[in-house]
């Protein structure tokens, strides 16, 4: 059970980091960039990890965080979307626009 906890943190980590993408793109645009490509590997690391660790847990059992891993991609997927409008490396009207529809 402890390598399942580990996954859904790892899991749950990228709801972390995706507030933490919206923040760099609020605070300091396009020069936080370095820090967002840090950020993004850390977060599809931890996605390559999670899965493995959580089927190797000997476990069944499938947990709330296991259950939601896709809206935790997602998450990650709109938070970079939103980093990359904040930091005018792509349209803000085209970016609610795909957030809209």
């Amino acid at each position: 059970m402890v390598m399942k906890n580990i996954a859904d943190a790892i899991t749950f980590s990228r709801l972390l980091l995706s507030l933490c993408l919206i923040w760099l793109g609020i605070k300091f645009g396009v020069s936080a960039l370095p820090w967002v490509v840090w950020v993004m590997i850390l977060s599809w690391t931890g996605d390559s990890l999670d899965g493995a660790l959580a089927r190797h847990s000997g476990t069944k059992k499938q947990t709330w965080v296991g259950a939601h891993d896709l809206q935790f991609d997602v998450a990650i997927a709109a938070a970079l979307l939103l980093y990359l409008a904040l930091a005018d490396f792509v349209p803000l009207a085209g970016t609610i626009f795909y957030f809209l529809v």
